[in-house]
């Protein structure tokens, strides 16, 4: 079987899907949203069946032969009228992490709080890397439970320089750091890739930081600045501010402030390739060689979508960035 997709109902039943979908969709962002499959089906023979039913709160798994593609619970069913035929749509557990609440973290890792978070809502946990960095005080009020993720991982990549995917692998939460994500799949003009563009910017860019902090103790605010000329020059002072969080000490501050200038002083490259391809996801680094633009370099993808097309054979969408 080259690939198989099947619903799981809360009884125990199991139905398999192949014959009544056609060109499922895989969508993912490496930030902020949680992964969605998308299923057209078909109006077929399990239909004729009394006992076959979708609906809201099964799960679904999608595997193909050479990998497991994505498990998550059905959220939306609609139905056409006329054709009576049915589109799906499933979403991986950090659905569940698109809801608020409140929390006040002392002295954890970014990991220590994922698995916090994970354990307090019965959420599957995977590989979950240390992240190291001790995030002194993080206070988050009326606040979805994934922002506070991404904001815990924001503070520990400014204070370490090291960045973090976090996602669902097949209905399990996990976090790697990007370097482990770079992948074997190399796309380029005379073989894979189909179209797309490619762009820079300085948008996000910064040529001037400020990081200030309450002194407390003398009532005056101290004042932290790095100046990048040579970008000044080009591009005039953009200026990233920043007001410290409480328990930063001087040295600290200090690191920060360098961390965020390297990360951050720079332009934005970005490229959105249509390709055929393998199965990747947001997170996941992909080769590109592009002759025409001197491009050949590994480039970290952003936001993918993926229409299955048979065998381990995907039509790619990725917009993907430096």
């Amino acid at each position: 079987m080259e690939h198989s997709i099947i619903l799981y109902k809360k009884n125990g039943d199991k139905w398999c899907l192949n014959k009544i979908v056609s060109k499922p969709t895989i969508k993912t962002k490496r930030v902020g949203s949680c992964g969605s499959l998308k299923l057209n089906i078909e109006n077929g023979d399990a239909y004729q069946n009394s006992e076959f039913k979708i609906e809201d709160g099964d799960i679904i798994t999608f595997q193909t032969d050479t990998n497991n593609i994505f498990k998550g619970v059905v959220f939306k069913n609609e139905k056409d009228l006329k054709t009576k035929g049915r589109t799906i749509t499933v979403y991986d557990q950090i659905k569940y992490l698109l809801y608020k609440s409140s929390y006040v973290f002392i002295n954890k890792k970014a990991n220590e709080i994922i698995m916090q978070i994970a354990n307090d809502y019965k959420l599957e946990i995977g590989e979950i890397e240390d992240t190291g960095f001790v995030i002194p005080k993080l206070v988050e009020d009326d606040v979805n439970l994934l922002d506070m993720i991404v904001e815990a991982l924001g503070i520990t990549s400014d204070n370490t320089g090291i960045q973090y995917c976090f996602y669902d692998n097949f209905g399990k939460l996990e976090l790697k750091s990007l370097n482990s994500l770079v992948t074997n799949l190399v796309l380029s003009e005379n073989t894979h890739i189909t179209g797309g563009t490619y762009s820079t910017d300085i948008e996000n860019s910064y040529s001037r930081f400020k990081i200030v902090q309450d002194n407390k103790d003398t009532g005056r605010r101290e004042v932290y600045i790095a100046e990048n000329s040579e970008l000044i020059s080009k591009w005039g002072i953009l200026q990233y501010f920043e007001v410290a969080k409480e328990g930063l000490n001087e040295e600290q501050i200090k690191e920060k402030l360098n961390t965020i200038a390297a990360l951050k002083g720079k332009k934005t490259e970005a490229l959105k390739i249509k390709a055929t391809g393998e199965f990747v996801r947001a997170g996941q680094s992909v080769g590109i060689i592009l002759n025409d633009e001197n491009i050949k370099k590994y480039f970290l993808i952003d936001e993918a979508q993926l229409t299955f097309e048979g065998g381990n054979v995907f039509n790619i969408d990725l917009t993907l960035n430096i």
